[in-house]
């Protein structure tokens, strides 16, 4: 549930930094964050910002689900990671 990922998410991005795209697709790769890890932080941030209104819908299943995917092609084949692996995206409309 929500409520989980939010307490283990929380306390565990603390330590969670870095400078640029390339610098979170090498923590990725050499194995020192999981793109689900960094799907959970996000949403921890969207439900502790929900006073804004930034998102109308949120798809947690369907982020979680795609980052466990991208995980596991990460441990199976990392060379056959793109340039943007684990940038997590909100579309805004107009």
């Amino acid at each position: 549930s929500f409520n989980s990922i939010y307490s283990s998410a929380h306390s565990y991005f603390k330590l969670y930094t870095h400078r640029s795209i390339s610098d979170l697709r090498d923590q990725l790769i050499h194995g020192e964050l999981t793109c689900v890890a960094v799907v959970e932080h996000y949403l921890v941030k969207i439900k502790e910002n929900a006073r804004l209104n930034a998102f109308v819908e949120i798809f947690n299943e369907e982020a979680l689900s795609r980052a466990a995917s991208l995980d596991q092609r990460i441990k199976d084949d990392p060379t056959s990671c793109g340039k943007l692996l684990g940038v997590v995206i909100g579309i805004k409309d107009v």
